[in-house]
């Protein structure tokens, strides 16, 4: 299960960089706990290290510091225009379809 959800998120920020994206694409990374936590989060954080690389579009982090604090990080990186945001475990799509 682990080696499937973290493919997953590699998968998707790779993805990311084989799309053809405007300069001024925005993807947004929300965490919940520590980013090199060498589970989903590091995941994650290395898919979209590997995504800047690729392609020169940084990714815009968010790491609240409680669960409740999660639907305010997802609308501050809406603020920042974000045009996608992903969230790092199954725990989180309630607040992020909250938000969206």
């Amino acid at each position: 299960m682990k080696r499937c959800i973290l493919a997953t998120v590699a998968a998707f920020f790779a993805l990311l960089s084989g799309i053809a994206v405007s300069d001024d694409f925005k993807p947004g990374l929300l965490f919940l706990g520590l980013k090199l936590d060498k589970s989903f989060n590091q995941a994650a954080y290395d898919g979209a290290q590997q995504f800047e690389a690729e392609t020169g579009i940084p990714v815009l982090e968010a790491d609240p510091q409680e669960y409740s604090d999660i639907k305010v990080e997802i609308r501050k990186l809406a603020d920042k225009d974000a045009d996608i945001v992903a969230v790092t475990g199954f725990h989180l799509a309630a607040p992020l379809n909250i938000v969206a």
